[in-house]
């Protein structure tokens, strides 16, 4: 055999070896499954102006559905045989066989004599509906519970209210076995009133090789108002509130939002403040927070448009117009500013309850309180002879309740913006320039009642805004409007951020402000270092509490 020959021979079994080890003709040694690509999640859109297609439930409540343009569940809503929303379940995301990805659900119920939120859950699900991973908030347990549910493993954390952090529960230590005791007292165990059933929360799944598709945390905006976070007291067994009772009480219609809106309620200086977030910016509205069945009352309504330029506000400003409000089942709309309602003398639900509707489809809703009876009014005015700038003044007395053209409070010669009257009080804002010794003026139909008054103000600021970590500042307060003071006035100083910037001297301060320490000008000033504990917005207030007033009759006088 020659060489040329030999040379084929030996290719020959080259190939030979190839094919045989290699039967899929490939030369890098072994053929590789191709990537399995992640599912594509759809991003599930808000309609706004949707209507519910209702579904009646054997509990005698009904289900809400509600769909987007394109056909897509967004919003599911159970109420319960009271018209109680008793769960509610958004949708965020979707697979393309439209099996839900990510929901958010909260569950309401009675905690502490109020119907609340009780259980607030973030759910992602798989392409087969296995659960991938969940985010448990128990409310009602005190402390607070949170349950994290990530790559198979679960775990327990509880709120710790001295540093305003979660901490993670070991199993088997005292701290879990308190917090079971705490678990078992959940407010699911009472009875949500008008339904007699509770629903569970999705099982996790037995797997621990469950592929995850976890997506960044939802932000937590708040359509349901939480429960203040308190350290655990040991009370004793309170009995358990019925349905007439938290008709009653503040709170017993939940605050509700569809997805695009929030919906916050506040109580502050005889004012219930109720805001209103949409996508046009913000609705204020303001209420008398003692009102009684029968009552006549006055509101304002205040519209913060969002925008860069005059141009955007505008335009933002008159889809604000286009929103109504309603109270005691009587609508009135937003451009309007104001309000006068007559509630009935018998309440219902309904007649508790404040609605904001787009185009007449309800989008938020809250629940204000209002006795079944009325307190006797004053028989005099009880005139406060001092205030601060910028802050409320609040006025005991007897009123009608209709805030008209001829009535008003001044404070010297300025006629300042009145939020709300009720039989029993008018509630004015100082917005007055004018500092330092003036009068207070009230007039009520032609009758006017006038006291001395001071007004203060308070100046705050810094050397430095934008700290880094470990940088200090120096913060300087300055009070105005103190001349001629004869008596000492409380300052209080706050820091609402401590975990944040941390203020000399602590995080509240109190001064008491003497005559003798008031400079030639009127004012006293005092500074405090501020030292930065980590980078991010501070916020620090400082209030005057002035708490003399005087008494007067109304005297037939006119108007001035």
């Amino acid at each position: 055999m020659n060489k040329r020959n030999q040379r084929r021979v030996l290719l020959m079994v080259a190939l030979l070896f190839l094919l045989v080890v290699y039967p899929n003709g490939g030369i890098h040694g072994r053929s590789q499954q191709p990537p399995q690509p992640k599912p594509v999640l759809v991003s599930v859109e808000v309609d706004v102006d949707a209507k519910p297609i209702v579904e009646k439930l054997p509990n005698g409540g009904k289900k809400e559905i509600y769909k987007n343009k394109k056909g897509q569940v967004f919003r599911e809503d159970e109420s319960n045989g009271a018209d109680l929303v008793v769960k509610r379940k958004d949708i965020y995301a979707i697979y393309p066989n439209e099996k839900e990805a990510r929901v958010r659900i909260q569950t309401m119920g009675v905690f502490n004599g109020k119907f609340q939120v009780i259980k607030d859950e973030d759910i992602g699900y798989g392409p087969k509906g296995e659960i991938t991973f969940s985010t448990t908030y128990l409310e009602s347990a005190q402390p607070r519970i949170k349950i994290e549910f990530r790559d198979g493993k679960t775990y327990k954390l509880k709120w710790d209210t001295q540093y305003d952090d979660w901490d993670l529960i070991v199993p088997g230590t005292e701290a879990d076995a308190n917090d079971k005791q705490a678990t078992d007292k959940n407010a699911p165990g009472e009875k949500t009133p008008g339904d007699e059933k509770n629903s569970s929360s999705p099982e996790k799944p037995s797997s621990s090789d469950t592929p995850n598709f976890e997506q960044p945390p939802l932000p937590r905006k708040e359509v349901f108002t939480r429960p203040e976070e308190k350290p655990k007291e040991e009370k004793p067994k309170e009995e358990k509130p019925s349905p007439k009772k938290l008709e009653e009480a503040s709170g017993a219609i939940a605050p509700t939002a569809s997805r695009g809106y929030q919906i916050n309620s506040s109580d502050s200086s005889g004012v219930d403040t109720v805001s209103l977030t949409t996508p046009y910016g913000k609705i204020q509205l303001y209420i008398a927070d003692d009102l009684s069945a029968g009552d006549t009352t006055t509101g304002t309504i205040e519209k913060e448009p969002d925008g860069k330029t005059d141009a955007e506000r505008a335009k933002n400003l008159s889809e604000l117009d286009r929103y109504s409000l309603e109270l005691a089942q009587q609508q009135t709309s937003v451009g309007d500013n104001t309000f006068v309602r007559t509630l009935p003398k018998t309440l219902t639900d309904a007649d508790r309850t404040i609605r904001l509707l787009r185009q007449g489809h309800e989008v938020a809703k809250v629940g204000i309180p209002v006795s079944s009876s009325p307190p006797p009014p004053s028989q005099t005015f009880t005139v406060p002879t001092g205030g601060q700038q910028g802050r409320l003044i609040e006025i005991p007395g007897r009123f009608d309740g209709s805030f008209s053209g001829t009535d008003a409070v001044k404070l010297g010669n300025k006629v300042i913006h009145t939020l709300t009257e009720s039989p029993r009080r008018r509630v004015s804002r100082d917005d007055s320039d004018d500092l330092g010794p003036t009068t207070v003026t009230l007039i009520e139909h032609g009758n006017s009642s006038e006291c001395p008054f001071r007004n203060i103000g308070i100046s705050l600021t810094a050397d430095k805004l934008n700290l880094l970590k470990g940088e200090t500042t120096t913060l300087h307060i300055k009070v105005l409007g103190l001349k001629a003071l004869t008596e000492s006035v409380k300052l209080e100083v706050t820091n609402y951020s401590p975990g944040v910037i941390s203020m000399a001297g602590g995080n509240q301060l109190s001064f008491s402000i003497s005559p003798e320490q008031v400079a030639a000008d009127g004012t006293f000033s005092v500074d405090r270092t501020l030292s930065s504990i980590m980078a991010g917005n501070f916020n620090i207030t400082a209030t005057v509490y002035w708490d003399r007033s005087c008494e007067a009759q109304a005297s037939v006088s006119g108007d001035k």
